[in-house]
């Protein structure tokens, strides 16, 4: 026979139990009971928010009542609702819901940013249907801007310089009515020569950006050149100029192209008007490769 004292022990015919035992058991209901109580409080705390909040009913007429709740905003923050009133158009079918600022409205359309409560056709001066919107929804997840925010996703979109050549020297336009390649001294990247010919080194899509300038050793004299991108010997971009002094320059940028390692590209040049004409050093040809 043992003497009871503690919930820990087990209890055995002809154990005695000891007022230490009756006590623990009393402590240990009290927390029961108080454990349930506050599971309690938040089961309806959580109806009165999920099953009830927002609920529209009709008190008379037009006039509807609807039931206050919190809603999150389009910018983060949360409003509170509180419970309220507010009136039909009659005869009409139209749609209560929370606007972007987190009020209570109602129109006739659908709102393109909101929470949409219910629905509510009137006739006659009183509402002849009432249709709750359930809060709970299926919708598409929004993007997460963790698949974005990284290298990785910048340089699948990003433009991506593949080559780049540029002129040291001058190059002396020899005659007029003749298209010259142009040629470029210093080089960067790939499949630029110094021949002025580009030669994709991937499958792709492409555009160019040359800034070419042409100027006279005659800057009295009129000069008119035009510059032209060549793809496979077809001219596939022009930019016409004439100077009355002498000296001209051109920006371009092209469309984009679908390119292979078997096309070619150039920058050329042809004399319209003028003597003794040339490209001068710091014309660029840049080429750029894009997703």
């Amino acid at each position: 026979m043992a003497d009871l004292i503690s919930l820990d022990q087990t209890a055995t015919t002809n154990d005695r139990v000891m007022p230490q035992w009756l006590n623990a058991v009393k402590a240990k209901l009290e927390t029961l009971e108080q454990q349930l109580a506050l599971a309690n409080e938040t089961i309806q705390k959580l109806r009165a928010e999920t099953a009830q909040a927002f609920r529209v009913t009709v008190a008379s007429g037009l006039s509807l009542s609807y039931a206050g709740g919190v809603v999150k905003l389009l910018n983060g923050d949360t409003a509170t609702i509180s419970t309220g009133a507010i009136s039909a158009p009659d005869n009409t079918v139209s749609y209560l819901y929370v606007d972007a600022a987190g009020e209570i409205a109602i129109a006739q359309t659908r709102p393109d940013i909101g929470l949409e409560l219910a629905r509510i056709t009137t006739a006659g001066g009183k509402v002849t249907e009432l249709i709750n919107y359930p809060q709970f929804r299926v919708q598409q997840a929004p993007v997460s801007l963790e698949d974005y925010a990284t290298v990785e996703f910048a340089n699948s979109i990003a433009w991506s310089q593949v080559a780049r050549g540029r002129k040291t020297s001058i190059f002396n336009i020899a005659t007029t009515d003749t298209y010259y390649t142009i040629p470029f001294e210093e080089l960067q990247g790939n499949g630029l020569n110094t021949g002025g010919i580009f030669t994709p080194p991937v499958d792709g899509t492409y555009l160019f950006n040359p800034r070419i300038r042409v100027d006279s050793l005659s800057p009295s004299s009129p000069l008119a050149v035009k510059l032209s991108l060549y793809i496979n010997d077809v001219e596939v971009l022009l930019h016409q100029g004439d100077s009355a002094y002498g000296d001209l320059s051109a920006t371009m940028l092209s469309e984009s192209f679908n390119l292979t390692t078997s096309d070619r590209v150039s920058m050329r040049v042809y004399l319209t008007r003028g003597t003794l004409a040339r490209v001068r050093e710091g014309s660029i040809f840049v080429c750029w490769r894009i997703p």
